[in-house]
């Protein structure tokens, strides 16, 4: 009977010391907020960007008024989401590779479209994440959607003449699936 109830007792201690530890293990991992690069935009300006790009797509295609109208709208500034700043992310999007070897991309822009910086005009300064990953992705992850995780920054970063807002060391980097 005696060996029993130590038996019992002994069950009952281990199961409230496994669930005690595992309150605490889950507790101490940062969990990453998914967000979309629509968030990475302050609220405020999402509208008047909005409106702005519906002005510039009613124009037509060779407008003599062209040159210039990106600084006209206000396209060239942009504000971040600063409520943002130093929240762990989950952030979808395109890599353009800036630092690497042996085929492996250990810093690289996350961009939301396929081909950003590549063609003129590359996104705003709020639509990209210097990403740094020392770890590296495969450079053959090029052409496909990935996933970043990580504690987002601001950032006054440019890159062949190209400003970029947030930055990022990430502690997971993979495909999009």
């Amino acid at each position: 009977m005696l060996n029993r109830i130590c038996l019992l007792l002994s069950a009952i201690l281990l199961v409230w010391f496994v669930s005690g530890c595992s309150e605490s293990i889950t507790e101490t991992k940062p969990q990453s907020q998914q967000i979309d690069w629509l968030d990475l935009i302050p609220e405020e300006e999402r509208l008047a960007l909005s409106q702005q790009i519906q002005t510039l797509q009613a124009m037509p295609l060779h407008n003599e008024e062209a040159p210039g109208l990106d600084q006209q709208y206000g396209l060239g500034e942009v504000d971040y989401a600063t409520s943002l700043a130093g929240e762990n992310i989950r952030l979808a999007g395109f890599m353009v590779p800036l630092e690497g070897e042996n085929g492996m991309v250990t810093e690289f822009i996350l961009v939301p479209f396929f081909g950003a910086c590549i063609h003129v005009p590359p996104p705003p300064a709020n639509q990209m994440i210097v990403v740094r990953y020392e770890s590296g992705i495969p450079a053959s992850y090029f052409f496909d959607s990935i996933v970043i995780e990580g504690a987002l920054e601001m950032t006054e970063f440019e890159s062949n003449g190209i400003g970029i807002g947030y930055k990022m060391t990430a502690t997971y980097v993979g495909p999009n699936v």
